[in-house]
């Protein structure tokens, strides 16, 4: 399994969360959500990250990126951990999240 984690980027499982998950939201927190993945994605997904690679180190980092909007960082971290937790669901992955820094 760990080698399928590592082929699966964190995108992929991101629209696969927007696709099973985010239509059953309300409309606003519909789109919240996809403000919050534009700006994951600009981080998790330049180079995109294998999901098998992500660490807890890499949401530090994320912080720091973000640092200029701590409330709206927080707010896309909480995104991150919904779809980590939908991965680990579906068999994605069988680590646990890596949004505790």
């Amino acid at each position: 399994m760990q080698k399928v984690a590592e082929t699966l980027t964190f995108r992929y499982v991101a629209q696969r969360y927007f696709i099973d998950v985010v239509p059953t939201k309300s409309p606003t927190t519909q789109k919240d959500n996809a403000r919050e993945l534009k700006q994951l994605l600009a981080f998790f997904d330049d180079p995109p990250a294998a999901i098998g690679d992500i660490e807890p180190k890499h949401i530090k980092q994320y912080l720091i990126f973000r640092r200029s909007a701590p409330v709206r960082a927080n707010r896309e971290i909480s995104l991150f951990s919904a779809i980590w937790n939908y991965a680990r669901e579906m068999g994605y992955t069988k680590l646990a999240t890596r949004a505790q820094t």
